[in-house]
């Protein structure tokens, strides 16, 4: 894969080019890889027990090379600096085994795997001396449990164990434009990931009297050995990862429910979620503890007013509430709220004509800034002759005109908004057909 990244007019000057003002930079990036995975597997019953077991090996290489060219005033076109050049080679070889074991119950069964491994990780550059080499032995086990509650009613409980490394591009040793206002730096060993996640789930199912429902209850924990620090200085960012403890946990709570109503003849589902992460994050040499708080609730409601036409609404509410502490032990709070809303109305007037009105709103709030509101009404009519294989289709996108699209988003420390333009009020013509 290559990758070519150019930027018209010259910006950071002071990075790359001492302060001297420069027409061009052009950063060429190529990337190889290659992945070989076999194994082999064997499963068999035994009464109530189901055994499996298989053993494989895979094998993965990445090479990465990229340097950046500036081109001066006079256009002379030269190399930036060897900082800014990298040429990396990165192989990754796993044994590993794969045991199961599934004891059937009334109902329901209880499973236990483990998939341990035995990775040989090693990578090199020409800027050190002799290559990185890594060894980890992992068991990675995962236990289950399913149980049918009843007659309609199930539960299910997860836990799992996963580790995993990072790839080429996260320990390449030099600098990498990854935008126009971006470089990002490594200083860290090979990274590595470990994940537990805990679930329980109760579900619930009764097609007769058209009610679905189940909760979800969610816990994740992640331990990495490497934090991202980010140094934000006149518009530049500089990520730069290091080597630290870092530990992050995620709860949440969330539920659906579908229900049918007869007397109504509509449709109703409904979506809750309640989440809280807790993590560190590094901004400017400074590593401050971080609560996150989101809420969610979503309503769709779906009606065929008669045979031949539906009208269906969803509306969407949800809240983001960041906590940031910092070296004064003082409290930062961030807030964003976002509002959604769709509306949808579909008319067969015939066998032959059907027509599909369309609306999104979107608005997006964020803690002292002005609010962003998105509206966008939509047509479509479809128009099928009577023994053709084909129909025309006419589209009519944007029909308020709005020319920018914006969109709010906050996290810990940072706040971005996107924004894309919009092409015009627009009228599409399409014919399909099959033969």
């Amino acid at each position: 894969m290559d990758e070519s990244l150019k930027i018209l007019p010259g910006i950071q000057q002071e990075l790359v080019n001492d302060g001297a003002g420069y027409l061009k930079l052009d950063q060429q990036v190529h990337s190889k890889s290659i992945f070989v995975n076999q194994s082999v597997t064997y499963k068999t019953k035994f009464k109530q027990l189901i055994l499996s077991s298989s053993a494989g090996t895979s094998f993965e290489r990445n090479k990465l090379n990229s340097n950046l060219y500036k081109t001066d005033s006079a256009n002379n076109t030269s190399v930036v600096g060897n900082r800014f050049k990298n040429d990396v080679d990165f192989d990754h070889l796993s044994l590993f085994g794969k045991a199961s074991l599934i004891y059937l119950l009334p109902k329901g069964s209880f499973s236990i795997e483990t998939s341990p491994s035995y990775d040989f990780i090693i990578y090199a550059s020409p800027e050190k001396s002799q290559a990185t080499k890594h060894k980890y032995f992992l068991i990675n086990p995962i236990i289950e449990f399913r149980k049918n509650m009843g007659k309609y009613s199930e539960l299910n409980f997860r836990y799992a164990q996963q580790t995993e490394f990072g790839q080429i591009n996260e320990i390449y040793p030099g600098t990498i434009l990854v935008n126009y206002r971006q470089f990002n730096f490594n200083e860290t060993p090979l990274p590595k990931t470990d994940a537990n996640s805990f679930v329980l789930r109760y579900s619930y199912r009764k097609p007769l009297k058209m009610l679905f429902y189940s909760i979800h209850l969610n816990y994740n924990s992640t331990k990495q050995n490497f934090i991202n620090s980010y140094i934000i200085d006149k518009g530049l960012t500089k990520s730069i990862a290091i080597d630290f403890r870092n530990k992050t946990d995620n709860y949440a709570i969330n539920g659906n429910l579908s229900k049918y109503l007869f007397f109504m003849e509509t449709s109703l589902s409904a979506y809750a979620n309640l989440g809280l992460q807790k993590g560190s994050s590094f901004y400017n040499n400074e590593i401050t503890p971080f609560d996150t708080y989101n809420v969610t609730l979503s309503i769709t409601a779906r009606k065929k007013i008669f045979n031949t036409a539906t009208i269906s609404i969803t509306g969407e509410m949800a809240k983001f509430i960041n906590h940031q502490n910092t070296l004064q032990n003082a409290i930062v709070k961030n807030e964003t709220k976002t509002s959604k809303l769709k509306a949808g109305w579909q008319h067969n007037l015939n066998s032959q004509i059907s027509y599909t009105l369309s609306y999104a709103f979107t608005s997006y709030q964020q803690s002292l800034q002005q609010a962003v509101r998105n509206s966008f009404p939509d047509l479509q009519v479809k128009y099928a002759p009577t023994k053709w294989k084909s129909y025309f289709e006419f589209q009519c996108t944007n029909l308020a005109n709005q020319n920018l699209y914006k969109q709010i988003n906050s996290n810990t420390n940072q706040l971005s908004v996107f924004q894309i333009p919009l092409r015009e009020r627009t009228f599409l013509l399409k014919y399909l057909f099959t033969f």
